[in-house]
């Protein structure tokens, strides 16, 4: 399933829509260089966003501070990361 299918298979106020769309263009590329220096792999950086923006779409009305956004964005991420980067044997947390 597809970011686009999860978003469009919830039943969210266009609020919450159009800051989650913000926040993929805002903050994208700052999480992929992130899982990207971690992970050192392409394919493993961009999937790592991709679900670190998928679990941040379900759970974001837990978003307490919106202006915190980024902060939030890039502590899923780290997470994300370290579930791939245990995948793979090395460990990065």
């Amino acid at each position: 399933m597809s970011l686009l299918d999860v978003v469009m298979a919830t039943n969210r106020p266009a609020t919450d829509l159009s800051a989650f769309e913000q926040a993929v263009h805002t903050d994208g590329r700052t999480l992929y260089s992130l899982a990207f220096a971690i992970l050192g792999d392409k394919q493993q950086a961009e999937d790592a966003v991709q679900d670190t923006m998928e679990l941040a779409w379900k759970s974001w009305k837990t978003l307490r501070d919106p202006e915190r956004r980024s902060a939030w964005l890039k502590r899923i991420c780290v997470h994300r990361v370290c579930a791939y980067d245990e995948a793979s044997s090395a460990s990065c947390c």
